[in-house]
């Protein structure tokens, strides 16, 4: 992205665009240097890896989960998640699983609960159903998490806070590509149990199997005089039980092998690893929105200053620029690009005139002196 810009600029402005772009990185760098070392020190009182939620011994009162919940937030809104709404919770959770169990989720069992995800897909697989009477496959179209970030904190007795009182673990954890029928298997405690309507269909097959089986064991039974044909005929009803009890596990088997294939493969990071995860994301995202909203403000004013442009002209050239160039269809959120700049002084906005950009060799000066003042 920096080179298509670079493209549109004199071999002076390419030189000085190219140090606008390191110093804005190196002052979101340092910024969220700030903001991560703030959230950290909230959240390590409630870090299950730390001995602090076992013993508060730690001079002073941790903060309140409620400000952790908060913190959290601010950086999931500036890495571009979105909160999962309860209604969409509790669909996603009665969801039928793909993979013949019941699972089972008492979600109001958490004290704190948040899931907030970025990138919606989806993917296909083929899967037998009852619609066609389990002969044929059918194509089944999943919704897809790209980012899933889950927060869950059960209530712990005496977890006030006081001295001596142990504190209530907050555990974080952050996925990726996670199919919404399986967001239930994301949760600690869930249960797992056979489908109904497979406990159904075992017990009719399974039930007329074994009771034709005893019938033929029975039979051999009372017409055998040979120990050897009596034994045969026990092990032969022993293993038609069998084969109908490990019908049941297999799938319960399955699930749990999909499960930790998704716990070790999907997952991107836990507890204080995932907040550094969320920072870098969420610096990643500012700094590419303040980029394009500066970008575009400058080359409207080389190329056409007389022309006034205000935020919702701004909102869709970006827009058209991100799918024309990159393929990408996206709602580019102005605002976001735009507050940052303007609190550094690099964009005015004017009522009359609309936005404007400084020129870059002032806008490298005004970065340097903001960069500065974050360092100790």
């Amino acid at each position: 992205m920096e080179q298509a810009f670079q493209n549109r600029l004199s071999p002076q402005q390419q030189a000085e665009f190219r140090i606008f772009c390191q110093r804005l990185q190196w002052y979101y760098r340092a910024n969220q240097t700030s903001e991560l070392e703030t959230v950290r020190s909230i959240y390590l009182p409630y870090a299950p890896e730390s001995l602090q939620h076992q013993l508060d011994s730690a001079p002073g009162q941790p903060e309140p989960a409620g400000k952790l919940d908060d913190a959290l937030s601010g950086i999931l809104r500036k890495a571009n998640f979105i909160e999962l709404s309860e209604h969409d919770l509790n669909q996603a959770l009665t969801k039928t699983s793909p993979h013949g169990v019941e699972v089972s989720i008492d979600i109001d069992q958490y004290e704190t609960l948040m899931i907030w995800y970025r990138g919606l897909d989806t993917s296909s697989h083929s899967q037998r159903t009852l619609r066609s009477l389990y002969i044929k496959k059918t194509q089944i179209t999943v919704p897809i998490y790209r980012k899933l970030f889950l927060l869950v904190q059960k209530p712990q007795p005496d977890s006030v806070g006081t001295a001596g009182k142990a504190l209530a673990p907050v555990h974080i954890k952050l996925f990726r590509d996670i199919p919404l029928s399986d967001l239930e298997m994301l949760f600690p405690d869930t249960r797992v149990k056979i489908r109904l309507f497979d406990k159904l269909k075992l017990s009719v097959t399974g039930g007329g199997g074994t009771v034709a089986g005893a019938a033929t064991g029975l039979g051999k039974l009372s017409a055998a005089v040979d120990p050897v044909a009596i034994v045969m005929a026990i092990g032969g009803f022993a293993a038609i039980v069998w084969r109908q009890v490990s019908k049941i596990f297999s799938q319960r088997t399955k699930y749990l092998m999909n499960l930790s294939r998704r716990l070790y493969f999907y997952n991107l990071d836990n507890n204080l690893g995932a907040i550094t995860h969320l920072a870098d994301m969420a610096r990643g995202e500012e700094l590419k929105e303040a980029l394009l909203a500066y970008s575009f403000l400058l080359f409207h004013q080389l190329e056409d200053a007389e022309t006034p442009v205000d935020r919702k002209a701004l909102d869709e050239r970006i827009e058209k620029f991100l799918s024309r160039e990159l393929g990408l269809q996206v709602d580019f959120d102005v605002d976001d690009g735009l507050n940052k700049l303007l609190h550094l002084t690099l964009v005015e906005d004017n009522t009359d005139k609309g936005l404007a950009a400084c020129p870059l060799h002032e806008a490298n000066f005004l970065l340097s002196e903001a960069w500065q003042a974050l360092l100790p």
